[in-house]
């Protein structure tokens, strides 16, 4: 039995992030969140989690993912882009989607995030774009975090935490 809360980190098998050790993957990244909450990597939009967590926006996604991303945002959970292209032509393929179906969001920001939030449903989160979430930039598993690191991680945890509804 799954515990709450439960995040799904999405990734494509052929795409695999959260499972690469290479220093532009996602694996400690993976690992913290799951010392942390119920984590599991799929590609299975429709599986129930409470945040759905995508490493970067780059995935071409099927009608069928889409549909799952809506159903997820009905249910008024939030979905959390980790690292959102710069290019903001890149960026808007998963926007462009839901905004065909949900219609025009009402967009709020600030300098670590912009959310996108339709009337009744969750919101798309992206962090900032510059800010990094790959291996090279997130402490490695095996490592304790002096001061400073313990405080940089409980902060990340803190911002996905809140993004959890």
């Amino acid at each position: 039995q799954w515990q709450k809360p439960r995040i799904l980190a999405y990734e494509k098998y052929s795409q695999a992030v959260w499972g690469n050790c290479d220093e532009g993957g996602h694996f400690n990244l993976f690992v913290l969140l799951g010392r942390n909450f119920w984590t599991f990597a799929s590609d299975n939009l429709a599986s129930e989690a409470d945040l759905v967590v995508f490493a970067h926006d780059k995935y071409a996604l099927s009608d069928e993912d889409i549909k799952g991303l809506i159903k997820h945002l009905k249910a008024k959970r939030n979905i959390l882009v980790l690292n959102p292209a710069s290019n903001m032509s890149d960026k808007a393929q998963m926007l462009i989607h839901l905004n065909e179906r949900l219609g025009t969001p009402v967009v709020s920001s600030d300098a670590r995030q912009i959310a996108y939030t339709w009337e009744g449903y969750g919101s798309l989160i992206m962090f900032s774009a510059n800010e990094e979430f790959i291996n090279r930039a997130v402490l490695h598993p095996q490592q304790r975090p002096n001061d400073r690191q313990k405080t940089d991680l409980d902060y990340l945890l803190g911002r996905i935490k809140s993004n959890i509804h």
